[in-house]
């Protein structure tokens, strides 16, 4: 019996080392930002104010000192950047800022600058970007870091304007469902629409309070050699919409992507 209880605790002790030695690693790496340039600062995105957004042009670089640790050993940090608008599918003769990049790491600690230097002729708008290491584990930071990037294509800084004629801007109509809403402006701009193959007119609604932005049209005028274009448009109300209030938007960009100041209209639906 002795023997047999000498045995048995040998075979608990190996056991117990054996879970030791092959302790599995679920520890996230810790992902720290130590230095911005250029320094972001409070802005507007999609209607909300966010406290970190880069300023930026087609000529900046953004660059970001960081410090990644991981006692288990580090794998490789992510860098990702893609557009925050409504892409419409058709060509762009300015380039989306997209990267997708993957920075091998090794050992415990890496802290270095990272450059992301902008495109050549970007795309005007916002876009998000986001920072996220792993461990040689597969451990993932806890929180992904993500901020806004609002960037300027310096060929191109002047915003288009409305001339807008119907129905009156900010004000509200009353209208049945079915019925045709007759929506009349001049869009002008300080270059040939044409030029970087962004220019478009779209229409969004939402149901008031909160409802989603759902596009109900878009008018693409990358093919407008003018820097003018005469905009009239029959927006059928819907006939499923309920008898409460709605928002119609009218956004327009230029070439570059520029935004006009949006069109807003309340429609009483009756």
């Amino acid at each position: 019996m002795r023997v047999y209880l000498i045995l048995i605790v040998l075979l608990l002790t190996a056991i117990m080392g054996c879970v030791q030695e092959g302790a599995i690693d679920t520890d996230p790496p810790l992902l720290e930002v130590l230095e911005w340039q250029p320094e972001p600062g409070e802005g507007l995105i999609c209607n909300t104010i966010e406290e970190i957004v880069f300023r930026m042009t087609n000529e900046d670089t953004l660059r970001a000192y960081v410090r990644i640790t991981d006692e288990g050993g580090l794998s490789e940090l992510k860098i990702d950047i893609h557009n925050n608008f409504d892409c419409h599918g058709h060509r762009s003769s300015t380039q989306d800022w997209f990267v997708q990049d993957i920075i091998p790491l090794e050992g415990e600690l890496f802290e270095d600058w990272i450059d992301i230097p902008a495109p050549n002729n970007a795309t005007a708008g916002k876009y998000h970007f986001g920072l996220q290491a792993t461990d040689l584990s597969g451990n993932v930071t806890d929180r992904s870091l993500f901020y806004s990037i609002d960037i300027l294509n310096l060929s191109d800084t002047l915003p288009p304007v409305w001339e807008w004629r119907e129905p009156m801007a900010s004000s509200t109509v009353q209208i049945e469902r079915g019925a045709v809403l007759q929506l009349e402006g001049t869009l002008s701009d300080n270059r040939s629409l044409s030029l970087g193959g962004n220019a478009a007119i779209e229409i969004l609604t939402r149901r008031l309070p909160g409802g989603n932005n759902i596009t109900q049209f878009q008018l693409l005028l990358d093919d407008i050699g003018d820097n003018q274009y005469n905009f009239s448009h029959e927006f059928v109300i819907p006939q499923t919409w309920l008898r409460e209030k709605y928002e119609l938007r009218i956004f327009a960009y230029d070439g570059v992507r520029n935004l006009a100041e949006p069109i807003s209209v309340i429609l009483d639906i009756q």
